[in-house]
């Protein structure tokens, strides 16, 4: 962990891997009077050093799959209560709300603006979150099928072994091909028990499985570095 020189403003703690991306980020809002009080890697140890800081915003540069990007947001917030701001993440809505779910407060492009970045912080900052019509639409749904969900019939859904092995790898990242190449079975094979597992959570998509499996605890988060 790195810490930063001292200034007026908004106070942020950087989550990077990159130590050049961190840098210039910190040297921009600096400038802005924005503060970057320390930078720490996305790995699982100094992740938990968050809940040791002292910062108004946490900005996490997306890196890898969302998928991914969501599973570390899920863990800064098991250590900290600190709003959320991603630098690069997806321009895909669907992937968005993937995010916000898992605790994103606000999303700024990797070829936005510094104004956008500073906007998006201090917008963050006082608790608003600025984000397109049909995404609020997305976001809406997803609260009304969460509603429905909790009034509805409280049993878990009982997958096989093999689904849930199956939605673990998913979970993880990997293709269809590759999870076949894990598990040792037939491509098709590997369909067939997604498709299984989609009629029983009552989903359409990969992604809702994935997500609904993780609520219901019937898979783990995935512990990527």
């Amino acid at each position: 962990m790195t810490a930063n020189g001292n200034s007026p403003g908004a106070r942020a703690v950087l989550v990077s891997r990159s130590a050049l991306f961190a840098d210039t980020v910190a040297q921009s809002l600096g400038a802005e009077g924005i503060r970057v009080v320390a930078t720490v890697a996305p790995s699982p140890g100094a992740v938990e050093e968050l809940g040791e800081l002292a910062a108004d915003v946490a900005l996490v540069e997306a890196n890898g799959p969302v998928a991914d990007t969501a599973s570390l947001l899920r863990r800064i917030q098991l250590v900290a209560s600190i709003p959320i701001v991603v630098i690069g993440g997806p321009a895909d809505d669907a992937q968005l709300l993937e995010l916000i779910e898992a605790g994103c407060c606000g999303c700024v492009p990797r070829d936005a603006s510094l104004r956008e970045l500073v906007d998006a912080v201090r917008n963050v900052c006082c608790g608003r979150a600025a984000c397109s019509p049909y995404l609020a639409a997305l976001v809406s749904a997803r609260i009304r099928e969460l509603a429905h969900e909790l009034t509805g019939d409280a049993d878990k859904p009982v997958l096989t072994r093999r689904e849930i092995e199956v939605l673990q790898l998913a979970a993880r990242g990997l293709t269809n091909k590759e999870i076949a190449q894990e598990l040792g079975i037939w491509l098709q094979t590997v369909k067939s028990h997604l498709h299984g597992a989609y009629e029983k959570l009552d989903v359409q998509t990969r992604h809702s499985a994935v997500t609904k499996a993780l609520r219901l605890g019937l898979i783990r988060e995935s512990q990527g570095g």
